[in-house]
């Protein structure tokens, strides 16, 4: 799985740990479903749900926090 972001929010995998604040990063996850979540101050926090299956191979998500509170 690449993640995208905007280096400001802090994003995290929810059941799995930290991932940070990141411009890009490659992240090997095992199928399963999973919950991406970001947070910056002043912004509203974003979930994202992503289902990782077998056939499901180089998958790109972007987490921004871009909606100030």
């Amino acid at each position: 799985m690449n993640i995208l972001s905007d280096g400001n929010t802090e994003v995290t995998i929810r059941q799995v740990g930290k991932v940070g604040k990141i411009l890009k990063k490659t992240i090997e996850l095992s199928p399963g479903k999973y919950t991406l979540e970001g947070k910056r101050k002043g912004y509203k926090t974003v979930l994202l749900e992503e289902l990782i299956s077998i056939e499901k191979k180089n998958i790109t998500i972007k987490i921004v926090c871009n909606e100030p509170i």
